[in-house]
């Protein structure tokens, strides 16, 4: 497996084997593949693929069983230039552990409540003296009010269906290259927290709802004003909406995109971090046949920018026939 660090270094010193001509949709593009014997373990891969020994004082741990909570992390964790590790909810795997002493972490955002994140998580913190601050509401959507006043920003903000993960997952890192907190809603309505967040701030920029109107009504958001709303008929063309609005407003270079399952949300978290990082996107596909949508992605609007695609996930779900098909390589 080539580490991100390496090719990045590679990349930058022109060595060959590393990059390609990325000229036309004929062309297939270079990858390689990030995986963990589980989501834990694939989650501490990515962090040791892409952060070196010693560069993170900071780490953002999210429930790799819920996804509600975590959702609204990766901006929080790009304001740290730190990764995103996941944890059952009794406790860190000695797996976590050896990757929180690599990086040297020393404070810790637990994001969650108790349900999702046992007291114990905070034990093991302070056994191995870290520092941890738990941000969590009595609802997700709470959480993430939470985490956007930690965030402390006002440029702007990210309207997100707290009811599935999807939308919110293909915006991640292009909300925390755009310096904006993601805000979760419901379908019908804004939750009063949410709502109380947005009258109490003053936003530079104009909000920015992702996901359709099956996702967040017209009715629902139409108090807030002028939105930019980014959305298709499935969450791969919503996707593809995220990743094209945000380059085309020079948010995101692109140089060293994700490449993550769609139908569930471990990978995609995880590498949504890894690609805020890298200045880049998570490309999220079906896992068995590409959407037209993704491949019109990779093979047009992505093709100038890209060096290299890391793939995030075993092959259980991201199988290499799929991966192949999407860059080309068939």
């Amino acid at each position: 497996m080539k580490s991100k660090l390496l090719v990045a270094s590679a990349l930058a010193l022109g060595v060959s084997g590393f990059s390609a001509s990325f000229v036309s949709a004929a062309d297939s593009y270079d990858y390689y593949r990030v995986q963990g014997d589980d989501r834990y373990k694939t989650a501490v891969e990515v962090s040791k693929d892409g952060w070196e020994e010693g560069s993170s004082e900071v780490a953002v741990i999210a429930s790799g069983t819920t996804y509600p909570d975590a959702l609204s992390a990766v901006p929080l964790a790009h304001q740290y230039g730190a990764p995103v590790l996941l944890t059952k909810s009794t406790g860190l795997s000695q797996d976590v552990i050896n990757e929180l002493e690599r990086l040297g972490v020393t404070n810790v955002f637990v994001v969650g409540g108790e349900v999702a994140i046992s007291n114990e998580v905070i034990e093991d913190l302070d056994a191995l003296s870290i520092t941890s601050e738990r941000i969590a509401g009595e609802t997700r959507y709470e959480t993430s009010v939470k985490v956007a006043e930690e965030i402390g920003l006002d440029y702007g903000y990210v309207l997100a269906s707290g009811q599935n993960y999807p939308d919110a997952l293909s915006i991640a890192p292009n909300a925390a290259l755009a310096l904006t907190p993601i805000l979760l809603t419901k379908n019908n309505e804004i939750p009063a927290a949410v709502q109380e967040y947005i009258d109490a701030n003053e936003f530079s920029d104009l909000p920015v709802v992702v996901g359709g109107e099956n996702a967040i009504s017209d009715d629902s958001i139409e108090g807030l004003g002028d939105v930019v709303r980014l959305a298709g008929l499935d969450r791969y063309e919503t996707n593809q909406e995220v990743i094209e609005y945000y380059g085309d407003n020079d948010f995101t270079g692109n140089t060293f995109p994700y490449i993550a399952t769609g139908q569930s949300f471990p990978d995609a978290l995880t590498a949504a971090a890894a690609a805020a990082y890298y200045d880049s996107s998570v490309v999220l596909t079906n896992p068995t046949t590409p959407r037209a949508s993704t491949v019109d992605l990779v093979d047009n609007y992505l093709s100038s920018t890209v060096d290299v695609y890391t793939v995030v996930g075993g092959e259980v779900s991201l199988p290499e026939e799929t991966i192949e098909s999407l860059l080309g390589w068939e």
